[in-house]
C-alpha cells in the first residue's frame, strides 16, 4: 500500500496523537520548549537544505546546515516571501508526488490565492491546531457542545453513538438562513461554543441589537477567518459576550497562536512554530515589526522565516515569546500623492472612539481618493449627513487634503473570499 494512503487510513489517529502531543508541550518549561525545537530545526534545516529554493538562500549568505544548531540561528536565513513560496507550490503541484496530498488554498488576501500542499500526516498536525487554541481558550470540544457554521443544508455530529453519551456533540447552521433562523438555532441548541466567520458573527449581532432580540451566549466562541479590529470586538463581546476566543494564524499552518477571553496578548504555540520579527531588514527575536514563521512540523515543503503579511509588536513574557499586539497586514498602507502614509494601527486606534458607526471599512481608490463605508449604529438619531461631517473631522489628520467619499449599508458586505478586510487599497501592491 501507498505510505500516503495508509498515512490517510492513521488520520484519525495522527489527529489524537497530535492534540495530546501539543497538549504535553504546552504544559512544559521554556529550556525544555527550547530543547524541542532545536531538535525539530535541525530535522527541518536537514531537509531544507535538499531544496533548491533553500539552498540558494542558504548560499546567499555563505552558510551551511551545521551553521543553524538554535533556534536563535534562523535570523542567519533570509525569509521566504509569499511570492516565492507561490511559485515553488505551482511547481510541485505538477509532481506524480502530490496527487497523495491534502490541498488547501489561501484566501488570496495579497490579491493572488496560493495552494498549500500537506502530506497526510503533516496534515493531521496542521487540521488540529485550530482546535489545540479553542482548548487553550478554555473550550473542551470532546465534551462540551459545539454550533459551527456550514454552507449546506445538513445536520452534523447529532446521531452518533458517542455523541448521544455527550462526546464530540456538533450541531450546524446554514449561512444562507435568513438571520432570525440562526438565532432561533442558537437559542434552541444552547451552545458552549460557537465557530463562524466574524462577517457572519457580526452580521447575526446586527440582527441581534437591531431587533432587541434575545440570544443564548455561548461559554466560547472564535471568529474565524479574519482578524478582527477593535470595534468589530466591542460588537461581538456585547452580543456573545466575553468568551472570545480569538486565533492567529494563516492557511499556510493553521492557528498558530491565539488570544484567551480576558487576555491582552497572544499566546504561541511553541511546540509547533518559531516566530522572528523583521525590522528595517534586520532580523530580531522580539520588536515591532514583519513577523517571520517558521512551522517546526512541516517537514516536506518547509516554510522558514516565512512572512505571513502581518507587522506585530513581539514580545518575551516569563521565557515565553507572546505577540503583544498585530499591528495590521503589511499591504495595510495607503501611500498618497501628498507624500503623506496612511498605516492600519492609525485607522484602528481612530476607530476605537467612535461614537454611532456600528462597521466601516476604508478603501483607497485612488492616490487623493478615500472611499469610506459605513454602517450606523441602530440606536444613533444622527443623519448620514452629521455622521459624514462627524468622520470627516475624526480621521482629518489621516485624510487631510484627500477627496473623501462616503458609501452606506445595513451591512458591509464581505469580500468574495468570505472575509472583511477593513483597509483595501484598489493600488496594486504585490507581496
Amino acid at each position: 500500500m501507498n505510505r500516503f494512503k495508509l498515512q490517510d487510513k492513521l488520520f484519525n489517529f495522527y489527529c489524537l496523537y497530535y492534540i495530546i502531543k501539543m497538549s504535553f508541550w504546552d504544559k512544559r518549561s521554556p529550556k525544555a520548549i527550547k530543547k524541542y525545537q532545536n531538535k525539530q530545526l535541525r530535522k527541518l534545516i536537514k531537509q531544507a537544505y535538499q531544496i533548491p529554493i533553500y539552498k540558494n538562500k542558504f548560499d546567499s549568505v555563505g552558510i551551511q546546515p551545521t551553521d543553524i544548531k538554535t533556534v536563535e540561528d534562523l535570523a542567519k536565513i533570509p525569509p521566504l516571501t509569499k511570492a516565492e513560496y507561490r511559485e515553488w507550490m505551482n511547481e510541485e503541484l505538477k509532481t506524480e508526488e502530490a496527487k497523495y496530498y491534502h490541498k488547501t488554498a489561501t484566501g488570496g488576501s495579497t490579491g493572488i490565492p496560493t495552494t498549500n500542499i500537506f502530506p497526510p500526516k503533516e496534515y493531521a498536525q496542521h487540521y488540529m491546531m485550530d482546535l489545540f487554541c479553542w482548548m487553550k481558550g478554555g473550550y473542551n470540544p470532546f465534551f462540551g457542545k459545539t454550533l459551527t457554521r456550514q454552507p449546506g443544508d445538513s445536520a452534523v455530529g447529532s446521531k452518533s453513538l458517542i455523541q448521544k453519551f455527550g462526546i464530540l456533540r456538533r450541531a450546524v447552521f446554514n449561512t444562507r438562513w435568513e438571520r432570525n433562523k440562526i438565532v432561533e438555532k442558537i437559542n434552541a441548541y444552547k451552545p458552549d461554543f460557537i465557530l463562524a466567520n466574524s462577517s457572519e458573527l457580526i452580521y447575526i449581532a446586527q440582527w441581534v441589537l437591531a431587533n432587541n432580540a434575545k440570544l443564548f451566549k455561548p461559554k466560547y466562541y472564535v471568529p474565524n477567518g479574519e482578524n478582527i479590529d477593535g470595534l468589530s470586538e466591542k460588537i461581538l463581546k456585547s452580543v456573545y459576550g466575553d468568551g472570545l476566543i480569538n486565533g492567529y494564524g494563516c492557511s499556510e499552518m493553521a492557528s498558530f497562536a491565539v488570544k484567551c477571553p480576558n487576555n491582552s496578548y497572544y499566546n504561541i504555540n511553541e511546540s509547533s512554530v518559531y516566530v522572528l520579527v523583521d525590522i528595517n531588514q534586520e532580523i530580531k527575536e522580539k520588536g515591532n515589526g514583519n513577523l517571520l514563521v517558521t512551522p517546526l512540523y512541516r517537514m516536506r515543503y518547509p516554510l522558514i522565516n516565512y512572512e505571513i503579511g502581518d507587522y506585530v509588536d513581539l514580545d518575551i513574557c516569563e521565557g515565553h515569546k507572546v505577540i503583544k499586539k498585530i499591528n495590521g497586514r503589511k499591504n495595510d498602507t495607503f501611500f498618497w500623492k501628498n507624500g503623506h502614509v496612511t498605516i492600519y494601527m492609525n485607522l484602528d486606534d481612530i476607530t476605537l472612539q467612535l461614537k454611532d458607526i456600528f462597521q466601516i471599512r476604508f478603501i483607497q481608490e485612488t492616490d487623493d481618493t478615500i472611499l469610506i463605508q459605513v454602517v450606523k449604529d441602530i440606536s444613533t438619531e444622527k443623519t448620514e449627513g452629521e455622521l459624514e461631517k462627524y468622520l470627516t473631522e475624526a480621521y482629518s489628520k489621516e485624510f487631510k487634503g484627500l477627496n473623501i467619499k462616503f458609501e452606506w449599508f445595513d451591512v458591509i458586505p464581505p469580500d468574495p473570499n468570505g472575509k472583511i478586510r477593513n483597509m483595501i487599497s484598489k493600488i496594486p501592491q504585490v507581496m
